[in-house]
């Protein structure tokens, strides 16, 4: 008999101890029985997927919250409504930002809240919503979306482009350019025994320059001899100009005393031919002179006397 009431109190004590266990869990999971949470609404246009139930919700990187609930908005089907219990304790402001970010590449979604200023004014519900809504902005796994897209995009357009450059008519093209190539090596090497001599022939062109700059010094010499000669002429020349410059000068002084013994030779040449023109009209006056003129009253000396 006291065999059996030990053996119950031992099957009551473990039930009872599991209960507690049980009920710890369940307390813990919530969070604790003097935790109490606000609830704030998040609506989504992209990255809903990345989110489950009991994600968590940081803010600035502190755990702070966790999804509520993930559903798609009745008054909009474009977008998600995501229902967030953060702690009331967290202070949530009018400019905070909310953003769904992911732990890598293909990691768990979380929410991450930012902004949060200590002046700007804590946010509460407006006229016609139950719950404060958080605004949202593109996160991590929106902005790796668009990025994808991004670069999907770009693919598509350099595969567009590799299809016009690798079209039949191009690799024909590049095919024709291959084959001229290949023809011309192929006339290169055959030539390559006169490629040689005309290499062979060139150096020997390289050492006779060689050999004629050799000689430009002493040519370069004769050069400078035969300037200096000119030179020396140059000079010469320029004081026999300066002579004729000289004597140039003298005749330009004596031009005007010629020009004016050349006016009284004129002068005297124009008497002589009118005395000449008189003499030849009346020879007599060489012997008589020239004849008087009558005066007033008086008759001339070839008149009748009456």
């Amino acid at each position: 008999m006291e065999h059996r009431v030990s053996y119950t109190v031992i099957g009551a004590f473990v039930i009872i101890l599991a209960g507690l266990l049980v009920a710890g869990l369940l307390w813990l999971a919530a969070g604790g029985a003097t935790t109490s949470h606000n609830t704030y609404l998040l609506y989504l246009k992209s990255g809903a997927a990345a989110l489950n139930r009991d994600s968590p919700v940081l803010y600035h990187g502190v755990p702070v919250g966790r999804v509520a609930s993930v559903e798609l908005d009745p008054q909009n089907p474009t977008q998600a409504r995501v229902s967030l219990a953060i702690r009331e304790d967290v202070p949530i402001k009018q400019d905070t930002r909310a953003a769904v970010d992911t732990r890598g590449v293909t990691g768990s979604g979380y929410v991450n809240l930012t902004g949060g200023a200590p002046s700007s004014p804590k946010l509460t519900a407006t006229s016609g919503q139950r719950h404060p809504v958080i605004r949202a902005k593109e996160g991590g796994a929106a902005s790796l979306t668009s990025a994808a897209q991004k670069v999907a995009q770009r693919i598509m357009k350099i595969s567009a482009r590799l299809d016009k450059v690798l079209s039949d008519k191009n690799i024909k093209a590049i095919s024709d350019s291959l084959q001229n190539i290949r023809d011309v090596t192929a006339s290169l090497k055959a030539r390559s025994k006169q490629l040689d001599s005309v290499l062979a022939n060139l150096n020997g062109t390289l050492v006779s320059a060689r050999k004629a700059s050799g000689k430009l010094p002493a040519l370069m010499d004769q050069v400078h001899a035969t300037v200096a000669r000119v030179q020396t002429v140059v000079t010469k020349i320029g004081k026999a100009t300066d002579g004729v410059d000289r004597t140039a000068s003298s005749v330009r002084q004596l031009t005007p005393q010629a020009a004016e013994l050349l006016q009284q030779l004129s002068r005297a040449s124009q008497s002589l031919n009118t005395l000449l023109q008189e003499l030849d009209r009346q020879p007599s006056e060489l012997v008589l002179g020239k004849p008087q003129q009558p005066g007033p009253g008086e008759k001339a000396s070839g008149g009748s006397g009456g």
